[in-house]
């Protein structure tokens, strides 16, 4: 989907939602109605509320969910391109995530609406990409920005020494507070700067990013990704 048609339709829904209608959807502290349920329409992020404070909502927005068209990956000796960068695992949270990730630069982009302007506490789920047992995540080697603002967080190691990706699992890393604005917010996750991959620039598997906030998350999935 073009990403002006995208934006177009992120304001109308959002107008959608100020007025009061049901498009928007409810989640609730203690439902999942933001499950998607098919079609590039907004809909809201998965409502998880699993290790939160009561009365926080946790918003899940998949990774294999985002515009990859134009996405050229590496992995550690082969590369792949759009929809074939996202691969299947048993314990990704819907099933996939986005592989082929040892590249600088490479960036995931995901488009979030908020109903208003509010605070959201970020975390990724990431795991170790196949044929790794950790790595290492920071400000400069994996960069984390919120509306072209980059976001300062602890470097923190990713670790799973199970031998396939099918036994491993997605942990949450917790990045830190970020400001969403009211409308449309663009997230991206970009391979930095580093040599972990036999002197090359390298990235973990990534699974989905979190949004805690008790305000309304929503965007438009790309759900014939996959």
């Amino acid at each position: 989907m073009k990403k002006s048609l995208k934006i177009l339709l992120a304001s109308l829904a959002l107008a959608t939602c100020a007025f009061g209608f049901t498009a928007c959807g409810t989640g609730t502290d203690n439902d999942n109605s933001g499950t998607n349920n098919g079609g590039n329409e907004q809909q809201p992020g998965d409502n998880n509320n699993d290790n939160n404070p009561t009365g926080t909502k946790e918003w899940t927005f998949e990774a294999e969910y985002t515009y990859v068209d134009d996405l050229v990956g590496a992995g550690s000796s082969n590369s792949a391109k759009g929809k074939n960068m996202i691969l299947k695992a048993t314990k990704a949270s819907n099933g996939h995530y986005i592989g082929f990730t040892h590249k600088k630069d490479l960036t995931i982009t995901f488009e979030i609406t908020a109903a208003k302007a509010t605070t959201a506490r970020l975390k990724v789920g990431l795991t170790p990409a196949e044929g790794m047992n950790a790595i290492s995540i920071s400000p400069e080697t994996f960069i984390v920005k919120v509306n072209d603002s980059a976001i300062s967080y602890k470097q923190q190691n990713v670790v799973d020494n199970a031998s396939n990706m099918n036994s491993r699992t997605f942990k949450k890393y917790d990045i830190g507070d970020v400001q969403l604005k009211e409308g449309l917010n663009i997230i991206t996750l970009t391979i930095g700067d580093n040599d972990f991959v036999n002197g090359k620039a390298g990235g973990p598997s990534i699974d989905a990013i979190y949004l805690s906030t008790d305000d309304e998350l929503s965007w438009i999935p790309e759900e014939d990704n996959i």
